[in-house]
């Protein structure tokens, strides 16, 4: 065996341990364990890969960030991994799938197919830790690659198998795919960057390979391999919506393509379409992904060509929003209105807090339990906003993410002489900062560096734990970063709401959007 070979084993063995040590803290909240560990470090090793700015259609901006992973892929591996085969469509549930969770905790599930995309480059890291979480939940899915490749007992398609080979021969889009092919070993390929390019042709390709994989599916859940789903809390939506009538839901997003605004889902965040959208779209034109490989050549993302397809065809998708969750567990956005909400997927997850997050819905999963954006903040950021309040409401070298609200001082010079003499300075010292946060009622958090003169970040309506600031740009190391909450604020907005009061409400059940 190779030393390469032994160390993906060893790797994978690795995992299988932590597995079973974190069962042993499943009744300590995971705040308490990932707290300080830091997030932006893959960021910084990825900063060749491409990013596309998207705006959601809320308060916040959208930043999609790719970033390929550079792991090696081994051939095939001997050892193989506890998974659960696909079951038919319908079949009879098999209990031993679930053996973490109480009876009745999930009902079967075996209608949805779970589409999982991913890519040569990341998939040694990313897809064991689904085989040892997610999947054990799923009697049915299908994972995509840009490489046929097998991990373990897990088979991976090529999404990419069905592109018009004349493109392959001549978009410079699609030369890290051909030396894929050729080395079958993604490591010794050339351009490793060149694995975001070839992401946006895959969603279409993925949805019709799934749809010929899973013909009896009533639902197609298509996520990203750092996309973590609780399932029980998915099932029991899925279960309430009717999978004959054409549905497409995501969390919005908002991209500038040919001179007009589109709407689309975050792929990142997972998208849903029943089968009705299935049958309307794809399977009434089954020559779509080919039709629409110019336009992926011409667009930012894949998730953006596959609304764009599912439009044209009379489709339009539908904002799910916030059961549909593009941040992982230290990165939420909190607010009032969605703390009652029920929460289903989170984006960004690294395969350490999907330990984390299945610890939390094996724990905390029973029948008739939905779990809600309120129960994430107790279990992830609870009690570390405890420990923030006792340090005086204030981190040095954090990031918290305050975006939401006004950036001091204003470039716009005029609109920055109309503030009061306060706010005027508020850039020049985090104290400063804080006192612009305190004077603003809806103000929860804010963020200030010391870089040109001071600048002040403050985060209206929405808070957020954040992490340890990793700075990618060795330049910026130099400026003084602090972070700071009004966690006495935060803490009486949850009271305002919780205990929540009622049957958690999913998204368009009953023709209700939700709060979005």
């Amino acid at each position: 065996m190779s030393s390469q070979l032994q160390r993906v084993v060893a790797a994978g063995v690795v995992v299988m341990v932590l597995l079973q040590v974190w069962s042993v803290a499943w009744q300590t909240p995971v705040a308490t364990r990932w707290a300080a560990a830091p997030v932006a470090a893959a960021g910084a090793a990825g900063a060749a890969a491409e990013a596309v700015t998207v705006t959601v259609t809320a308060e916040a901006t959208t930043t999609v960030t790719q970033t390929p992973t550079r792991l090696p892929l081994a051939t095939p591996l001997s050892a193989s991994l506890p998974v659960t085969a696909p079951a038919p469509a319908g079949a009879p549930l098999d209990p031993h799938a679930y053996p973490h969770l109480p009876p009745g905790a999930v009902s079967n599930t075996s209608n949805i197919a779970l589409l999982i995309k991913t890519g040569a480059t990341e998939a040694l890291r990313r897809i064991p830790i689904h085989a040892l979480t997610t999947l054990t939940h799923v009697p049915t899915y299908s994972i995509f690659s840009d490489l046929e490749q097998q991990i373990g007992a897990l088979t991976l398609h090529d999404s990419l198998r069905d592109i018009d080979p004349t493109l392959i021969a001549t978009l410079a889009d699609f030369e890290f795919y051909t030396a894929q092919q050729r080395l079958r070993d993604p490591e010794t390929a050339p351009n490793q960057s060149g694995a975001w390019k070839l992401d946006k042709y895959k969603n279409l390709h993925v949805a019709s390979r799934a749809l010929a994989l899973h013909p009896h599916a009533d639902w197609f859940v298509f996520i990203d391999a750092d996309t973590y789903v609780l399932w029980s809390n998915l099932a029991t939506w899925l279960s309430q919506l009717n999978a004959s009538t054409p549905l497409f839901l995501g969390s919005i997003a908002l991209y500038r393509f040919d001179g007009q605004d589109d709407l689309f889902a975050h792929g990142g965040s997972g998208y849903i379409v029943s089968r009705g959208g299935m049958a309307a779209t794809l399977g009434a034109h089954p020559g779509m992904p080919r039709q629409y490989e110019s336009a992926a050549n011409r667009s930012c993302c894949g998730d953006h060509v596959f609304a764009l397809a599912l439009k044209d065809a009379g489709l339009n998708v539908s904002d799910a929003r916030p059961a549909i969750n593009g941040d992982p567990p230290h990165a939420l956005r909190f607010e009032r209105r969605m703390l009652c909400a029920p929460l289903v997927t989170m984006h960004h997850v690294s395969p350490r807090s999907m330990l984390d997050v299945w610890a939390w819905e094996q724990r905390e999963t029973r029948p008739g339990r939905v779990l809600r954006w309120a129960d994430a903040y107790d279990e992830f950021v609870k009690e570390e906003f405890e420990k923030i309040l006792a340090e005086g409401g204030q981190r040095s070298g954090w990031d918290n993410m305050a975006t939401n609200g006004a950036i001091l001082p204003l470039h716009n010079e005029t609109a920055q002489a109309e503030l009061d003499g306060q706010d005027q300075k508020a850039h020049r010292s985090a104290k400063r900062c804080r006192g612009a946060c305190e004077r603003r009622k809806d103000c929860f958090q804010y963020k200030w560096r010391s870089e040109k003169g001071g600048k002040c970040w403050l985060g209206d309506i929405v808070w957020r734990l954040g992490d340890a600031a990793v700075e990618p740009d060795l330049e910026r190391k130099k400026y003084e970063w602090t972070s700071g909450w009004l966690v006495e604020r935060i803490m009486e907005a949850v009271k305002e709401k919780v205990p929540c009061v009622g049957e958690a409400a999913f998204p368009w059940v009953g023709g209700e959007k939700g709060p979005f």
